[in-house]
């Protein structure tokens, strides 16, 4: 990068090693709790998970400087809503070590209690770092959230939410929604069939774990390979609809007799259309049904139909 060496942490950190710099971008700290705030309700774990994804990269590196550069916090006021256990967090990092906030759109002032420089930008070098990019030659910027979708083996991958993968261990999870899984499994036999997001269960859940299981002809795995008699997941497929002027969206069932892809179950689960390549590497045509679910019961479309 304009001359200097740097180097990309998987966590989605840049170290800097001669000037001893960690730079990170875009943490939005308390958007969960913004969103709540706004009637949109989600697990309010995204400041502990991006805490602790930080001091994870602190921990390989040990930079004697951590630059966050600009949106560390999701709106003006995120930083009086964060946990005392999140705000412990934030000191512990900073401690023996220079910290530098560049200010970003979601907060431009910064208050001067949170430790650590407020700058608009700095210069080190050949290198300016700043939120919003202009293009210039040696600038780091974040503020654009850029993400890749790769084609990979008749499909294509994007990269998962880290909340998503952080947040859901057993240990975050409230001590009612582990006493329901306890319920749950009382008196029956679980199976885990592990996924991407999740590839290696703690054995204390209760039940077995499993890459996948085969019952007669059927094969339950997590991600599709189309092969015949194969139940599979992953793709949370939905369906959109054209229904009376207007076009309905909906989870649903993909099946065509042969294979199956299910819709995830979870509710913050969202989902990717019936209509996206990553199907038609499993269907090899639109010859498949949507089982779309209603309200009441499922509704049987030709994939054709949807869009």
């Amino acid at each position: 990068m304009a001359g200097t060496p740097l180097v990309a942490d998987v966590s989605g950190a840049l170290f800097w090693e001669e000037e001893h710099l960690l730079v990170v971008s875009d943490l939005h700290l308390e958007k969960g709790s913004s969103f709540a705030a706004r009637g949109v309700l989600l697990p309010p774990y995204d400041s502990a998970a991006t805490l602790a994804r930080l001091a994870g990269a602190i921990a390989r590196y040990n930079p004697k400087r951590v630059m966050a550069l600009g949106d560390s916090f999701h709106d003006r006021d995120a930083h009086t809503r964060l946990a005392r256990a999140d705000r412990h967090a934030i000191d512990a990092l900073q401690a023996g070590r220079d910290w530098i906030w560049i200010s970003g759109n979601h907060d431009p002032a910064l208050p001067p209690d949170l430790g650590g420089a407020v700058l608009d930008e700095l210069r080190l070098g050949p290198i300016a770092f700043r939120h919003e990019p202009t293009g210039a030659r040696g600038e780091i910027a974040g503020h654009l959230h850029p993400k890749a979708r790769v084609p990979t083996r008749g499909r294509s991958v994007e990269p998962v939410s880290y909340t998503h993968l952080d947040v859901y261990k057993r240990q975050r999870l409230a001590r009612a929604d582990r006493h329901a899984i306890d319920a749950l499994q009382a008196g029956r036999d679980w199976i885990w069939i592990s996924g991407n997001h999740d590839p290696a269960l703690p054995p204390d859940l209760g039940g077995a774990v499993l890459d996948e299981l085969r019952l007669g002809p059927i094969a339950f795995r997590h991600e599709p390979t189309g092969a015949r008699g194969e139940i599979a997941g992953h793709l949370h497929p939905k369906a959109r609809v054209p229904t009376r002027g207007r076009s309905v969206e909906r989870r649903c069932f993909a099946c065509d007799g042969e294979r199956a892809v299910m819709p995830a179950f979870g509710a913050y689960a969202g989902g990717l259309s019936i209509r996206d390549r990553a199907f038609a590497a499993i269907f090899r045509s639109l010859e498949f049904t949507a089982h779309v679910l209603g309200d009441a019961r499922l509704h049987a479309i030709a994939a054709s139909r949807c869009y």
